[in-house]
């Protein structure tokens, strides 16, 4: 009999123990909240908002990995990326922040106060739709064809990467030193410069450092520029051909601009072409995304268009302005997304979705 006794004790206090325990994991869980910006199917991004019920002065580092993870210890965060941007918030009364993912699938996200306690939440991602490798890149549409019997229309688009050097190949350079830029040939550091207290490039520098703007020279102008007309050539003269390679806020790498000596949100980015006149099919399905229009009018969530409505803005401004919807000039700067069938687990010549870049 005692010893049935002293089981039911044992077994109670398990019992308890886990309860307990559970209740902890619970508590624990409900003090952080994750929402994603949008649920609706997207060929981009998602930002996941982070909600945190208590004050950033009391928080040591917030952090997020893939996969789905109820473990705290430091020992399963090692390769946890840092979330570096977090506030608090009066009238939510609650520490924000968020992250960006492009792919589907668990994310987890753990909170870790300077008191030493852990907080750790997961939230599932499956609204980001399959993209191609060429959606990745800047594209231009040259020409629009069509309609042919099927009602659809045939774009001819070429794509575009932003021209790039590793900083490996830039930094410890000097004056006089030689740079191979991509395939464009080689071309001549002339001077170096880093921002001053006004974030203008006036600090003249021996050497390329970290977060300097260089200024190069081209061997061949006319063929990196790829310079075919005088009047092309009378365009790149005001700058004496020179350029800038100007490091991004990433770090990763140097970007070519021609106009250097401008503000970043005026710089003229260099691109090469990456794939040229691929040609794809556009239909009364394929949602068109314009960047400008009145959001008075049409709200804040982005707008659709079909290719025809398209076509009509795009030959004639009367309508533009009618519409208040504003479509730029012939080469028409976007993201193409290619449709994806889920049967046969492959991408169409069909696009789904065309996304107009929006430039200041």
């Amino acid at each position: 009999m005692k010893s049935r006794k002293l089981f039911g004790f044992l077994l109670l206090c398990m019992l308890c123990i886990l309860t307990i325990g559970a209740v902890s994991v619970s508590a624990a869980s409900k003090k952080i909240k994750l929402k994603a910006t949008t649920t609706e199917a997207t060929h981009n991004y998602v930002n996941i908002d982070i909600f945190f019920s208590g004050k950033d002065t009391d928080i040591e580092k917030i952090e997020y990995k893939k996969g789905k993870t109820t473990k705290t210890a430091d020992k399963y965060w090692k390769k946890a990326t840092p979330v570096t941007y977090f506030y608090y918030s009066d009238n939510s009364k609650k520490t924000e922040s968020y992250f960006m993912v492009e792919e589907n699938g668990n994310y987890s996200v753990r909170v870790v106060l300077k008191s030493g306690k852990k907080y750790v939440k997961t939230i599932k991602i499956k609204n980001i739709l399959p993209k191609t490798e060429r959606s990745n890149y800047d594209a231009a549409i040259t020409e629009i064809s069509g309609p042919d019997s099927k009602g659809d229309y045939t774009i001819t688009v070429n794509y575009y990467s932003m021209l790039t050097l590793d900083p490996k190949e830039v930094l410890d350079k000097k004056p006089g030193d030689i740079i191979e830029v991509g395939n464009r040939g080689k071309a001549k550091i002339l001077e170096i410069y880093t921002m001053d207290s006004s974030y203008y490039y006036t600090e003249k520098q021996d050497e390329v450092v970290p977060e300097s703007c260089v200024i190069l020279l081209p061997e061949d102008p006319k063929s990196f520029y790829n310079i075919t007309s005088k009047d092309q050539d009378t365009y790149y003269a005001y700058n004496d051909y020179k350029f800038g390679l100007i490091q991004n806020y990433s770090w990763n790498n140097f970007v070519a601009c021609i106009a250097y000596d401008e503000p970043e949100e005026y710089r003229e980015e260099m691109y090469d072409i990456v794939y040229k006149d691929v040609k794809l099919k556009v239909n009364k399905d394929t949602v068109i995304r314009p960047a400008y229009y009145d959001h008075e009018k049409y709200g804040y969530n982005g707008m659709e268009i079909n290719i025809e409505k398209f076509l009509k803005l795009r030959n004639s401004l009367d309508l533009q302005q009618k519409e208040k919807i504003y479509i730029t000039s012939a080469n028409f700067s976007c993201w193409i997304y290619e449709a994806y069938d889920n049967e046969t687990g492959k991408f169409t010549d069909y696009v789904s979705e065309i996304s107009e870049i929006y430039s200041p």
